[in-house]
């Protein structure tokens, strides 16, 4: 009798860690999503400046409107640069998190877990 409660004590503790595990996976892939779509929308952003920027340069029909209106996008377009990096980099990381997170889970699962390799 004494076996069969420690069994059942160690499956439900497992069964509490795999939706634990779960729970952490869903958490990591909305961040994951967060920041996806903020790349996407500075990297539109970022490219819709640079073609903004075009008319402005030397040669074009609006280069007379370079220091008044072509510095500014200019300067927009490197900030819009730096943000676009920044917010890049952190989804690489946070999907680079969740991919290892989802390795360990797999590597190190509980018996009677069906996704268990090895």
């Amino acid at each position: 009798m004494d076996t069969r409660a420690a069994r059942a004590r160690i499956r439900h503790e497992w069964e509490d860690e795999v939706r634990e595990n779960a729970d952490k996976e869903q958490r990591i892939e909305r961040r994951v999503k967060k920041w996806s779509l903020a790349t996407l929308a500075l990297g539109f952003a970022f490219g819709a400046t640079c073609a903004a920027l075009v008319p402005f340069l030397a040669g074009h029909s609006s280069h007379f409107q370079w220091d008044s209106i072509g510095k500014k996008i200019l300067v927009l377009a490197m900030s819009l640069f730096v943000s676009f990096v920044l917010v890049t980099a952190s989804c690489l990381i946070e999907w680079n998190y969740l991919r290892s997170i989802r390795k360990i889970h797999r590597k190190y699962a509980p018996p009677h877990i069906k996704y268990k390799r090895d």
